[in-house]
């Protein structure tokens, strides 16, 4: 079966971006890393972690739609952040959506692509059959 892209062509002030926001291959969902957007799609980083954890949070809420799934069906996520001492306000945000049975997880410390990016994150889900 070959592979689905989800979603449009990603253009971040006025740039076009070679990336997908994700791919459907087989019953796997893998999405590309987010990071803190609007319901619009304008990057919004003025935001503390949590906010910023939020937004993005959100933000994967709607692409994981547009492949079939929710965050229940989510595996794995892979979440970088940029300071350390953000972590706790990033668990008590990011916790917030998975109350019960939260997915695999690795947390990394890493600079991130903009200054003002706090947080990022990919993930991975399985469709339901």
């Amino acid at each position: 079966m070959p592979k689905q892209i989800i979603g449009e062509e990603i253009v971040v002030e006025g740039v076009k971006i070679s990336l997908s926001e994700g791919v459907i291959a087989g019953n796997d969902v893998l999405l590309s890393g987010w990071i803190a957007l609007t319901e619009d799609g304008e990057v919004k980083l003025d935001g503390d972690i949590r906010e910023q954890t939020v937004l993005t949070m959100k933000t994967i809420e709607r692409v994981l739609a547009k492949a079939g799934c929710t965050l229940e069906d989510v595996t794995r996520s892979l979440v970088v952040l940029k300071h350390r001492e953000d972590f706790t306000g990033f668990n008590e945000a990011y916790g917030e959506f998975f109350p019960t049975e939260p997915p695999a997880r690795t947390t990394i410390i890493a600079e991130l692509v903009h200054p003002d990016v706090l947080v990022e994150i990919e993930m991975t889900a399985r469709r339901p059959i």
